[in-house]
């Protein structure tokens, strides 16, 4: 796991977006079917690739981010905003989506991020990253 987030981020950081959604989106299955098992060491690797997309700020890469978010706290049983070593691994990346989010002059990303996060059944997360 950790081996394929090294391989997405390198991707992301290349600008290879293509090939980086494909992987994110087979990572991504494999923790909603709860085939994988997230610990610390793996949220700190989604957290890597989740900084390398805010890096680039598109509301695309905003929205990668809000999809590990939402994954890492459905997968977890009592989620990430409530479980320490989940959040910590997480606190940054949710400040640079707090602040890319409080930044937009137009808040279109906000209202996009806002429409996604009710689309992944997870409004409340907008709030708690709004809250940051």
């Amino acid at each position: 796991f950790i081996m394929v987030m090294e391989l997405v981020s390198a991707y992301v950081g290349a600008g290879l977006s293509r090939r980086a959604d494909d992987w994110e989106r087979w990572i991504l299955a494999a923790i909603h079917a709860k085939k994988v098992h997230l610990g610390p060491k793996h949220i700190a690797s989604m957290a890597r690739v989740q900084r390398q997309h805010l890096k680039r700020g598109s509301w695309e890469d905003i929205r990668a981010c809000l999809n590990f978010v939402v994954a890492i706290d459905k997968n977890s049983s009592i989620g990430l905003f409530r479980k320490d070593s989940y959040y910590l691994n997480q606190a940054l990346v949710l400040r640079l989506v707090a602040d890319l989010l409080r930044k937009d002059s137009g808040g279109s990303l906000s209202s996009q991020a806002k429409l996604h996060l009710a689309e992944l059944n997870a409004p409340y997360a907008f709030d708690k990253i709004a809250k940051l």
